[in-house]
């Protein structure tokens, strides 16, 4: 069973955390993302991708999720259909990353950390009474489909010869995979260390689309990391942790 933040906050270990420091303070010094640990990839086949999805995060994506509670926090997974590179396109991360923040501007959410990879989305979030995780994941799932679809729709009326209409999709496409992943936050450890999964993503292997996790926008690192403000407002986990 998960617990509440304020849980978390009074099980806090009193070490100073090098991922989380108090809010206002000086981030530390600049890390750069760790070499990858095999040599000579440029990347791994969809299959491979999925294995580490689902291993790395302790689990296959399964029926099962944990009883929901609007005091929790989680961290929540969930990927395109077929791990295809869908949200490699920067249109499409902002879609997704708009939905978000519609849903955290109506107080339904309060989203702690995220980021957008090319075949999967990171985040963790809580939920308020009007909203459960369940019809969250749905709704969003449905919502940006439909506007990517429109976007996609839009490249093949403007530009029929352009390279992004080659690229488009066709109307029955599916964009998500039906399940996701959710884990309860359990201890600040466990929170501390999905931040740092969450924002080290995308300078690791397979993917090393960025030399440090703050210069990845579509993230929260540059948020945590750096004094540049997110793509999109984001709640700050410092202020449940003090």
């Amino acid at each position: 069973m998960g617990v509440s933040a304020a849980q978390i906050n009074r099980s806090r270990e009193r070490a100073s955390s090098p991922g989380l420091w108090p809010a206002g303070s000086s981030a530390p010094a600049r890390a750069k993302c760790p070499p990858s640990p095999l040599k000579g990839e440029s990347q791994l086949s969809r299959v491979y991708v999925k294995i580490i999805i689902n291993h790395v995060l302790g689990g296959y994506m399964t029926n099962w999720k944990p009883e929901f509670s609007p005091q929790n926090l989680y961290f929540i997974t969930t990927s395109s259909h077929q791990h295809s590179t869908i949200f490699k396109d920067n249109v499409t991360k902002q879609i997704i990353l708009d939905i978000f923040d519609c849903y955290r501007r109506q107080k339904y959410i309060m989203l702690y950390s995220f980021v957008i990879m090319p075949t999967h989305i990171h985040f963790i979030a809580k939920f308020s009474n009007q909203v459960s995780l369940a019809d969250f994941m749905r709704n969003i799932k449905s919502l940006s489909a439909d506007r990517i679809h429109r976007y996609h729709n839009a490249i093949k009326r403007g530009s029929p010869h352009s390279k992004l209409q080659q690229n488009s999709l066709s109307s029955n496409y599916k964009i998500w995979e039906d399940d996701y992943i959710t884990k309860e936050i359990y201890s600040f450890s466990f929170l501390e260390q999905k931040i740092d999964y969450i924002h080290q993503n995308p300078c690791r292997f397979p993917w090393k689309i960025s030399n440090y996790p703050e210069e990845y926008p579509w993230s929260s690192a540059c948020f945590y990391l750096s004094d540049f403000p997110c793509i999109i407002p984001i709640d700050d986990i410092r202020e449940i942790l003090v």
